[in-house]
């Protein structure tokens, strides 16, 4: 057993059965750098067939109403466009995304009990079963998301902007002392 099998076992998930096709489970695995590089690639390729003009012309009203581009309601968006931009953005997005599912699948998939499949023709064949592949995915994308940074408990940041630090030991003796049960 070498450094790889040990440096494996930190990137493989446990066993995730799937309530989409009961009886069968995967693992996920963590992205390799090479595995994103693919992926940004992919993304990027699906992103060259968005209307990029529809899009500039939503941020600009976005900006001149004050909102971010992603606070405007779909609402917001229609009355932004003119019917061509409208139809621009609606078929551009419709893009497939087919090839990114394939590849975070063929990448993020460690083991599987599908018999006699290697991971790359699953990832290929599973896209055929929609609610299938798509609880794989979000398994394998969780897997891979970064950790969320827990805050410290030392202090807090009150609606005025201003921290206050966690209670001393000293403090809340102090205050335990003060409260008085009823008699």
């Amino acid at each position: 057993m070498g450094w790889q099998d040990d440096a494996r076992r930190l990137i493989v998930s446990d066993q995730k059965d799937l309530t989409t096709f009961p009886g069968f489970w995967i693992k996920a695995k963590k992205f390799s750098i090479n595995a994103k590089d693919e992926i940004n690639a992919a993304t990027r390729e699906v992103q060259k067939g968005l209307d990029k003009k529809a899009i500039l012309e939503v941020t600009k009203k976005a900006r001149e109403a004050g909102l971010s581009g992603n606070a405007m309601t779909e609402e917001e968006i229609m009355d932004a466009l003119t019917p061509e931009q409208l139809s621009a953005l609606i078929d551009s997005t419709n893009v497939s995304t087919a090839k990114v599912v394939e590849i975070k699948l063929r990448n993020g998939i460690e083991a599987h009990n599908f018999e006699d499949t290697k991971v790359p023709q699953l990832a290929h064949d599973i896209l055929e079963y929609p609610e299938i592949a798509e609880e794989m995915l979000k398994f394998v994308e969780e897997f891979n998301r970064p950790l969320a940074t827990t805050t410290s408990v030392a202090s807090a940041t009150l609606p005025s902007g201003s921290t206050e630090g966690a209670p001393s030991s000293m403090e809340i003796s102090s205050q335990t002392e003060q409260i008085q049960p009823n008699s």
